[in-house]
Protein backbone atom coordinates (compact mmCIF):
# COMPACT_ATOMS: atom_id res chain seq x y z
CA UNK A 1 0.00 0.00 0.00
CA UNK A 2 1.47 3.66 -0.93
CA UNK A 3 -0.36 6.37 -0.09
CA UNK A 4 0.85 10.54 -0.71
CA UNK A 5 -0.90 10.82 2.97
CA UNK A 6 -2.01 9.64 6.29
CA UNK A 7 -2.68 5.92 6.64
CA UNK A 8 -5.05 4.85 9.65
CA UNK A 9 -5.01 1.18 10.26
CA UNK A 10 -6.63 -1.32 13.02
CA UNK A 11 -3.80 -3.68 12.64
CA UNK A 12 -0.65 -4.29 10.02
CA UNK A 13 0.24 -8.04 9.59
CA UNK A 14 2.68 -8.52 7.28
CA UNK A 15 2.53 -5.97 4.75
CA UNK A 16 4.67 -2.97 3.05
CA UNK A 17 3.06 0.35 3.74
CA UNK A 18 4.58 3.47 2.63
CA UNK A 19 3.02 6.92 3.25
CA UNK A 20 4.22 10.23 3.12
CA UNK A 21 2.46 11.33 6.48
CA UNK A 22 2.00 10.01 9.57
CA UNK A 23 1.10 6.05 10.25
CA UNK A 24 -1.07 5.70 13.06
CA UNK A 25 -2.49 1.83 13.97
CA UNK A 26 -4.29 2.10 16.71
CA UNK A 27 -8.31 0.90 18.07
CA UNK A 28 -8.83 -2.22 19.73
CA UNK A 29 -5.45 -4.17 18.47
CA UNK A 30 -3.36 -1.23 17.30
CA UNK A 31 -0.99 -4.36 15.86
CA UNK A 32 2.39 -4.02 13.58
CA UNK A 33 3.67 -7.69 13.26
CA UNK A 34 6.07 -8.08 9.75
CA UNK A 35 6.19 -6.51 7.02
CA UNK A 36 7.85 -2.67 6.07
CA UNK A 37 6.40 -0.30 7.34
CA UNK A 38 7.72 3.80 6.05
CA UNK A 39 6.55 6.68 6.93
CA UNK A 40 7.82 10.68 6.12
CA UNK A 41 7.00 11.60 9.93
CA UNK A 42 5.42 9.42 12.34
CA UNK A 43 4.24 5.93 13.02
CA UNK A 44 2.19 5.24 16.34
CA UNK A 45 1.09 1.88 17.33
CA UNK A 46 0.45 -0.37 20.34
CA UNK A 47 2.57 -3.05 19.58
CA UNK A 48 5.20 -3.12 17.36
CA UNK A 49 6.89 -6.53 16.55
CA UNK A 50 6.06 -10.25 18.12
CA UNK A 51 7.51 -12.40 20.78
CA UNK A 52 8.46 -14.62 18.08
CA UNK A 53 10.69 -12.05 17.04
CA UNK A 54 8.92 -11.34 13.29
CA UNK A 55 11.47 -9.36 10.78
CA UNK A 56 8.99 -6.18 11.02
CA UNK A 57 10.85 -3.21 9.83
CA UNK A 58 9.49 0.69 10.79
CA UNK A 59 11.61 3.73 8.97
CA UNK A 60 10.52 7.04 9.81
CA UNK A 61 11.96 10.54 8.95
CA UNK A 62 12.77 10.53 5.06
CA UNK A 63 9.78 10.85 1.94
CA UNK A 64 9.74 6.99 1.20
CA UNK A 65 8.91 8.46 -2.83
CA UNK A 66 11.68 10.14 -2.88
CA UNK A 67 14.42 7.21 -1.34
CA UNK A 68 13.01 5.26 -3.35
CA UNK A 69 14.34 7.81 -6.34
CA UNK A 70 17.24 8.59 -5.22
CA UNK A 71 18.48 4.83 -4.80
CA UNK A 72 16.90 3.88 -8.28
CA UNK A 73 18.97 7.09 -9.77
CA UNK A 74 22.39 5.96 -7.53
CA UNK A 75 22.04 2.68 -9.04
CA UNK A 76 21.35 4.05 -12.86
CA UNK A 77 24.25 6.07 -13.14
CA UNK A 78 26.32 3.25 -11.39
CA UNK A 79 25.39 1.52 -14.22
CA UNK A 80 26.46 4.00 -16.47
CA UNK A 81 29.62 4.43 -14.83
CA UNK A 82 30.39 0.79 -15.45
CA UNK A 83 29.31 0.96 -19.13
CA UNK A 84 31.23 4.16 -19.89
CA UNK A 85 34.40 2.05 -17.72
CA UNK A 86 34.37 -0.68 -20.24
CA UNK A 87 33.49 1.30 -23.39
CA UNK A 88 37.26 3.35 -22.13
CA UNK A 89 38.69 -0.07 -22.20
CA UNK A 90 37.73 -1.11 -25.47
CA UNK A 91 38.43 2.42 -27.17
CA UNK A 92 42.10 2.21 -25.52
CA UNK A 93 42.88 -1.54 -26.94
CA UNK A 94 41.68 -0.25 -30.24
CA UNK A 95 43.31 2.61 -30.32
CA UNK A 96 46.61 1.22 -29.53
CA UNK A 97 46.19 -1.42 -31.61
CA UNK A 98 45.71 1.17 -34.44
CA UNK A 99 49.02 2.59 -33.51
CA UNK A 100 50.90 -0.75 -33.73
CA UNK A 101 49.54 -2.32 -36.42
CA UNK A 102 46.57 -0.90 -37.72
CA UNK A 103 43.68 -1.83 -37.27
CA UNK A 104 40.58 -3.19 -40.33
CA UNK A 105 37.89 -1.55 -41.34
CA UNK A 106 35.51 -2.77 -39.55
CA UNK A 107 37.15 -1.82 -36.16
CA UNK A 108 37.46 1.05 -37.06
CA UNK A 109 33.82 1.75 -37.21
CA UNK A 110 33.24 0.19 -33.45
CA UNK A 111 36.07 2.27 -32.35
CA UNK A 112 34.01 5.35 -33.85
CA UNK A 113 30.71 3.76 -32.49
CA UNK A 114 32.73 3.56 -28.73
CA UNK A 115 33.81 6.74 -28.90
CA UNK A 116 30.40 8.55 -29.73
CA UNK A 117 28.26 5.96 -26.87
CA UNK A 118 31.37 7.57 -24.37
CA UNK A 119 29.77 10.90 -25.36
CA UNK A 120 26.59 9.97 -25.14
CA UNK A 121 26.92 8.31 -21.51
CA UNK A 122 28.33 11.32 -20.42
CA UNK A 123 25.65 13.41 -21.48
CA UNK A 124 23.49 11.04 -19.77
CA UNK A 125 25.66 10.97 -16.41
CA UNK A 126 25.42 15.03 -15.90
CA UNK A 127 22.06 14.81 -16.30
CA UNK A 128 21.75 11.40 -14.04
CA UNK A 129 23.67 13.41 -11.27
CA UNK A 130 21.98 16.89 -12.00
CA UNK A 131 18.24 15.16 -10.84
CA UNK A 132 20.74 13.31 -8.25
CA UNK A 133 21.42 15.97 -6.59
CA UNK A 134 18.51 17.80 -6.61
CA UNK A 135 16.28 15.14 -4.96
CA UNK A 136 19.41 14.80 -2.21
CA UNK A 137 18.55 18.43 -1.21
CA UNK A 138 14.72 17.51 -1.30
CA UNK A 139 15.76 14.30 0.97
CA UNK A 140 15.93 16.45 3.92
CA UNK A 141 15.33 15.16 7.25
CA UNK A 142 12.37 15.64 9.58
CA UNK A 143 13.57 16.71 12.52
CA UNK A 144 10.37 15.79 14.53
CA UNK A 145 10.08 12.07 12.94
CA UNK A 146 9.38 9.13 15.85
CA UNK A 147 8.23 6.05 16.20
CA UNK A 148 5.29 5.90 19.18
CA UNK A 149 4.69 2.65 21.33
CA UNK A 150 1.71 3.34 23.24
CA UNK A 151 2.09 -0.52 24.73
CA UNK A 152 5.37 -3.02 23.58
CA UNK A 153 7.87 -2.72 21.02
CA UNK A 154 9.24 -6.43 20.55
CA UNK A 155 13.31 -7.48 20.07
CA UNK A 156 13.22 -8.80 16.00
CA UNK A 157 12.25 -4.94 15.38
CA UNK A 158 14.18 -2.88 13.20
CA UNK A 159 14.14 0.86 13.78
CA UNK A 160 15.23 3.41 11.15
CA UNK A 161 14.81 6.73 11.90
CA UNK A 162 16.21 9.05 8.98
CA UNK A 163 18.52 6.44 7.78
CA UNK A 164 20.18 5.54 10.90
CA UNK A 165 19.47 1.55 12.40
CA UNK A 166 18.98 0.21 15.38
CA UNK A 167 17.93 -3.65 15.96
CA UNK A 168 15.52 -4.15 19.16
CA UNK A 169 17.51 -6.76 21.03
CA UNK A 170 15.30 -6.15 24.32
CA UNK A 171 11.24 -5.53 24.69
CA UNK A 172 10.46 -1.85 25.25
CA UNK A 173 7.31 -0.42 26.58
CA UNK A 174 5.46 3.01 26.65
CA UNK A 175 8.04 4.84 24.66
CA UNK A 176 8.65 6.58 21.48
CA UNK A 177 12.13 6.20 19.24
CA UNK A 178 13.99 9.26 17.88
CA UNK A 179 17.39 10.50 15.92
CA UNK A 180 20.04 11.83 18.78
CA UNK A 181 23.07 12.74 17.61
CA UNK A 182 23.45 9.92 14.54
CA UNK A 183 21.27 7.40 17.24
CA UNK A 184 18.26 5.96 17.15
CA UNK A 185 17.56 6.33 20.98
CA UNK A 186 14.46 5.55 23.44
CA UNK A 187 12.49 8.45 25.21
CA UNK A 188 9.39 7.89 27.83
CA UNK A 189 6.39 8.88 26.34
Amino acid sequence: VVSGGFIEAEEILHSNITAKSDIVVSGKKGLIIGGYIRSGTMIEAKTIGNMMETATIVEVGIDPAVKDKVNRLRIKMQEESEEKFKLKQVITLLQKKQQNEGISEEKLKKLQAATKQVIVLDQALKALRKDYDELLTELDEKEDACIRVTGTIYPGTKIIVSDVNRYLKTQENYCKFVKEAEEVVRKPL
